[in-house]
Parts: structure tokens; sequence; C-alpha cells
């Protein structure tokens, strides 16, 4: 968040939009914003593994396939020596489990979006009300501690909030510091803040 920001009101904002917002002390992280800038964790339960933003970049936008060619698997079971029935059952297993990913990826990729809407209507209301110059969302799959893990955090991109839809949080990509501002950062001002 801008150094600006008001952190209660965006708590409060966070709340109404079931986010959480709360300061995160990550030393690599903090070392690559500006003085003043905030960081925070916005996961309310363990994490976010089933996020909606980025969904199109983790699934190249593509959907998994309905009926996979199971002929070559079929070989390998036979040469293992098992049974036409239990292989049978292992193919109807894994067809099942392909038809619920392809599934899962088709409701995720077209919609609705709730989590989406919650995040706009949050950064829409922060910037509209004037709590914050900016909000930036930073996507990062965490491998370890979230206080401790290193991140790269430095790579940044401006938008303003008309351009902060859907489509982008479907799109945004993955250690990239996307920076929501309510009017046009100008070339002068965006080098500035990035450093």
């Amino acid at each position: 968040m801008a150094p600006n920001g008001d952190e209660s009101e965006v708590r409060r904002l966070a709340k109404a939009s079931l986010l959480k917002c709360e300061l995160l002390d990550n030393p690599g992280v903090m070392k690559q914003l500006r003085d003043g800038e905030r960081y925070f964790l916005t996961t309310r339960g363990m994490c976010d593994c089933g996020t909606e933003i980025g969904a199109c970049i983790r699934t190249d936008g593509t959907l998994p396939p309905l009926d996979p060619d199971f002929s070559r698997d079929v070989r390998k079971l036979r040469k293992k020596g098992w049974s036409e029935i239990k292989i049978g059952r292992w193919v109807e297993q894994t067809k099942a489990g392909a038809a619920k990913k392809h599934h899962e990826a088709a409701v995720r990729l077209s919609g609705p979006h709730p989590e989406l809407d919650r995040w706009i209507q949050f950064v829409s209301a922060v910037l509209t009300g004037h709590h914050a110059d900016w909000i930036g969302i930073l996507v990062h799959w965490y491998g370890g501690n979230v206080t401790s893990e290193a991140v790269a955090a430095g790579n940044r991109r401006w938008l303003t909030l008309p351009n902060f839809t859907e489509d982008y949080l479907l799109n945004a990509e993955e250690n990239t510091l996307h920076t929501v501002t309510l009017q046009t950062v100008t070339l002068h001002a965006k080098m500035t803040q990035i450093g």
C-alpha cells in the first residue's frame, strides 16, 4: 500500500470484502519497496492455493483434456501384470479425475468470479474513497515461510482503476506488483516511485 494509506480504513474495507489485512514483515520484500510502503498478508486461511488471481497464467488459458488417451498407460499396466478388471477400474477412476479437473478449470476460467469481484470492490473502495494513492497486489506461490521466503517484488506494473478488471486479474503474472491507481501515473512519477 502507498505510504499515505489509511491503514485502519483499508483494513475495514478489506474485511468488508472478505480479505485479511495484516502487516507482513518479510525483510526481502521490504528491501524492494520504497520508504513508507507497506506489505500486507490478505489470506484469510492457511493459503490462497485456489485463488482465481492469475488462473489463466497457471493453466495457460486452456482446459485439461476431457477424454485423455490412456492406451500407452494401459500397455504399461499390462506389462506390469495388471488384470483387465484392475486396468478398467484404473481407467474409469482416472477418467473421472480428468473430467473433474476439466470441469473445475472451465468454471475457474469462465466465471463467475466472486473472489475477483471482491478484490475489485476492495481496491475501488480504497481508491475512490481516497484512503490510499495506490494499492498493489503481489501474487507469489510460497514454498516456505511468508515472513522469510525470498520473493521478487521489484517488478511493478502500473494500471488505472478502469483497467483493473476480472480479465486483468485472471491474467495477473506472479512476482509482479500489480499497482492500481485512480488516475494515470505520469512516466516521471512512475520512474520516481519505482526507484
